[in-house]
């Protein structure tokens, strides 16, 4: 797995369209929910606002959906 992620130390600057991650939803009554999704928008201007955020589609809700990139793991990066 990919060391830029919730779990490691960096912080994580970009993620282009196709990228597979993980999607961590947080409710505090309950541990995390974690999720499988793909990147289907990406724009680097947003990544450099307060709460960068990218567009992901959950592949077991079957819904897109915008998400913080502090809540994204990635699991496997499109070349290029």
């Amino acid at each position: 797995m990919d060391s830029e992620s919730y779990f490691g130390d960096k912080e994580l600057k970009y993620v282009p369209i196709g990228t597979l991650v993980q999607i961590r939803t947080v409710d505090f009554t309950h541990a995390p929910i974690y999720h499988i999704g793909i990147v289907v928008e990406s724009n680097k201007e947003n990544t450099e606002t307060l709460f960068p955020s990218v567009m992901v589609y959950n592949l077991e809700t079957k819904k897109t959906s915008r998400q913080f990139l502090g809540s994204l793991k990635v699991i496997s990066k499109v070349d290029g």
